[in-house]
């Protein structure tokens, strides 16, 4: 009897780890989601707006913030395939890094925006490996997260389309990405949020039914400085809400 007990001890501790250490990574791969589709969000607004250096300083915290991400991920992976993807990971990251030390002109444009993609299918495929089966309030968590991803990512397209990259295929991922939001934001909106919260929600969906008339691609309102502090302030206030689903994890 002591010997399973002690045998039960063992599988526990060892399962709770592997859980651990899949949050940790799964944390990780939101992170670099976000950051992969801001930095070039960043980079395409910088290019329009080239006297703004501080958009420059803004793209080097987060090419730090990644490869931070990365390496968080490195040291609790412990196969070949995901280890092999963060190795080409941070090669990418060197090669981001090293645009930003050149000029700025459409190659390196449709550079960033294909490491960008480069990125995001990588960390897809560490993502679909360690994750598990999430609890109801971690599906909404995740849900908080995926919509700030893809905040950014529906404005990099609609930057990179508005300036005429790759017109045609940015067309198609605005359209993909805006039925992806609102998927996820009908999530938020069946969610039952306690009362003092309503207002919250509310404020949520509004300020999303104006931004979308923005990000539409038939828009032909292009005021990249209108357009990205508002969807920074619908950011926040997602945050708001992760911050509420992460406090009943």
């Amino acid at each position: 009897m002591k010997k399973i007990f002690f045998i039960y001890i063992i599988l526990a501790s060892f399962s709770y780890s592997s859980t651990r250490g899949s949050v940790q990574v799964i944390e990780s791969t939101e992170n670099i989601r976000y950051i992969s589709q801001k930095l070039v969000k960043d980079y395409l607004y910088f290019h329009k707006y080239n006297h703004k250096h501080s958009i420059v300083w803004g793209i080097k915290k987060d090419i730090i913030k990644l490869g931070d991400n990365l390496r968080k991920i490195s040291t609790t992976v412990s196969d070949d395939n995901s280890q092999g993807i963060i190795e080409f990971l941070s090669y990418t990251k060197d090669q981001i890094t090293d645009i930003l030390h050149n000029k700025i002109d459409k190659d390196s444009v449709l550079l960033m925006l294909d490491y960008s993609e480069v990125i995001l299918e990588g960390i897809d495929s560490i993502y679909r490996i360690y994750k598990y089966d999430f609890t109801d309030e971690e599906k909404m968590f995740m849900t908080t997260k995926k919509i700030e991803y893809l905040l950014e990512r529906i404005t990099k397209f609609h930057i990179a389309f508005k300036m005429d990259f790759n017109t045609k295929i940015n067309r198609a991922n605005i359209i993909s990405t805006m039925a992806l939001l609102e998927d996820e934001f009908s999530k938020i909106k069946k969610y039952d949020y306690p009362a003092n919260m309503k207002n919250k929600i509310d404020e949520i969906m509004k300020l999303w039914s104006i931004n979308k008339v923005f990000l539409e691609p038939n828009s032909d309102i292009f005021v990249p400085t209108l357009i990205i502090p508002s969807v920074i302030h619908l950011e926040e206030n997602i945050k708001n809400i992760a911050l509420y689903h992460s406090k009943k994890l």
